[in-house]
């Protein structure tokens, strides 16, 4: 009685075989909700000060043209002082973004299934899945195939966190943009052209560069416009209008010559504020010393670019460290035949990203039984289906990729 909608697409590419003897066949393929993140560059969102990361979340997501069908969005561990200073320069995707949310919250971002329409985005806190300590299906021998990898590949047992320093401008007086010179386009009377700018620090030093307190332009303090490029003829100043409209690295300028007949150009234009200045990172580390008597050294970088709490890197690092440090009882995937029984296919209809299951299986070792009679779980990362053909009594197969549990 219960509809299950497993993944809401948008059709991307569609290819027909030609040829009227050939297969009447077209090849589709559909991206989910995630494909508008990738594709979407941020620019208008505000630099984000003491802002939760999940505040932070919000304010990418709501600058993406489409919005997914629904989000459940938790609150964020942590609150950032600055963020979003990294938007400037290269145009940033808003999934490159939310990968930055993600590391720095220690978080997961994703898309799932649900029993309305398939399509919503999920924010969940670095304790979401911790707190979730009951599986929710358990499977003990009766799996189709187990991916079970004892390698050094999933070991890393010197994990280094980094956070980065920043600096910000007393105050709101710093020229974080300027227009270059010359221009060689006159705005005729009653034109207006809209300009981007990205903000930049005058000393050279940092890279990633964002705005706060920003001051809007002041007639001959901020900009200057003349009938002649290099500044001579009549001073048009008093007959143009600047409207500034600021962004966490960035500016955009509507610049409206208002003069009854004579065009002028653009000779000087600039923006003042307070600089956020992402400067050089700071490196917390945690050693998981057995593990490398065992395996050697196997080092790990885990950057959280929003992350200014020395505590909480050096928390990242020394629990980054216990979750890594083992080969033991890593599971990557599971098969299962979801026709197998009800409780299988209820499984693979009703399980999502984030749901935890119990696994047992002789051969390998795996059990959900860990010490001290506490159960084991493992978390749901990826879902996969394949349905054979009706001539085979329509099997439905499921796989689940998986992320380390408890």
């Amino acid at each position: 009685g219960t509809t299950y909608y497993k993944f809401r697409g948008r059709l991307r590419d569609i290819e027909p075989v030609p040829g009227i003897l050939r297969e009447r066949i077209a090849r589709c393929a559909a991206v989910d909700w995630m494909e508008e993140a990738a594709e979407h560059q941020v620019r208008g969102v505000s630099l984000q000060v003491s802002q939760r990361s999940d505040q932070v979340f919000s304010a990418v997501l709501a600058d993406i043209t489409k919005q997914p069908a629904a989000t459940s969005i938790a609150v964020g561990k942590d609150t950032f002082t600055y963020a979003l200073e990294n938007l400037g320069g290269n145009r940033v995707s808003a999934a490159s973004i939310f990968q930055d949310i993600a590391q720095s919250e220690l978080g997961f971002i994703y898309v799932k299934g649900d029993t309305t329409q398939g399509e919503t985005l999920v924010f969940e806190h670095r304790q979401s899945r911790a707190a979730n300590t009951t599986n929710s299906v358990s499977f003990d021998n009766d799996m189709l195939d187990l991916k079970v990898p004892r390698t050094l590949d999933n070991v890393f047992n010197r994990l280094e966190v980094v956070i980065y320093t920043r600096a910000v401008d007393a105050a709101a007086t710093t020229v974080l943009f300027t227009l270059p010179q010359p221009q060689t386009a006159s705005i005729a009377a009653g034109a207006s052209v809209t300009l981007w700018g990205d903000f930049r620090d005058p000393s050279q030093k940092a890279t990633w560069v964002g705005g706060t307190a920003m001051v809007n332009p002041v007639a001959t303090t901020d900009y200057t416009m003349n009938t002649g490029a290099d500044g001579t003829g009549t001073d048009l100043t008093a007959s143009f209008t600047v409207t500034p409209t600021f962004f966490a690295s960035s500016v955009k300028l509507v610049v409206a010559n208002t003069h009854a007949s004579l065009g002028g150009y653009i000779t000087k234009l600039q923006c003042r504020g307070k600089g956020v200045y992402r400067y050089d990172p700071a490196t917390f580390r945690a050693d998981a010393t057995s593990s490398q008597t065992s395996y050697g050294l196997r080092p790990m970088t885990v950057p959280m670019p929003y992350q200014d709490s020395h505590l909480v890197a050096q928390g990242a690092a020394d629990y980054l460290a216990i979750i890594y440090g083992t080969a033991a009882q890593q599971v990557d995937a599971i098969t299962f035949d979801a026709n197998r029984s009800s409780t299988f296919l209820t499984a693979a209809l009703a399980r999502e990203i984030s749901d935890r299951i119990g696994i047992d299986e002789t051969v390998t070792g795996v059990t959900a039984t860990a010490g001290g009679g506490a159960i084991r779980g493992w978390y749901i990362n990826a879902v996969e289906f394949e349905f054979g053909p009706a001539c085979v009594g329509r099997q439905i197969t499921c796989s689940w990729g998986l992320s380390r549990g408890n």
